[in-house]
C-alpha cells in the first residue's frame, strides 16, 4: 500500500505519478488512485480564490487559474452531491 499526501487529500498510486509533475490542483481530479477529502478541497478552493484576486484579470495566468478554480468548484458540487445521496 502506498500513500502520498496531496493538496486535495492523498494518492495511493505505487508508481511515480506523471500528473503531479504539472503541479496543477486539478491534475488528479479524475484519477482512480486519488482519495479526496472534502475539507482539503474546500480549503484549496478558498486559497485559489484569494490568489486569483491578486492577479491581473487580463493575464493568461488569471484565466488559467480561474479555469482551474471553476473545475474545482464543479468537482466539489459533484462530490458533495454523492455524499448527500449516501446520507
Amino acid at each position: 500500500i502506498s500513500w502520498k499526501e496531496t493538496m486535495l487529500g492523498g494518492c495511493i498510486q505505487v508508481e511515480p505519478c506523471e500528473s503531479r509533475l504539472t503541479r496543477s490542483l486539478i491534475a488528479c481530479i479524475s484519477c482512480n488512485n486519488a482519495i479526496h477529502k472534502i475539507s482539503k478541497l474546500e480549503k484549496s478552493i478558498k486559497l485559489l480564490e484569494k490568489y486569483i484576486c491578486e492577479l491581473d484579470p487580463f493575464s493568461i495566468e488569471y484565466r488559467t487559474e480561474k479555469d482551474d478554480l471553476n473545475k474545482l468548484i464543479e468537482y466539489h458540487k459533484h462530490i458533495k452531491g454523492k455524499v448527500n445521496a449516501n446520507d
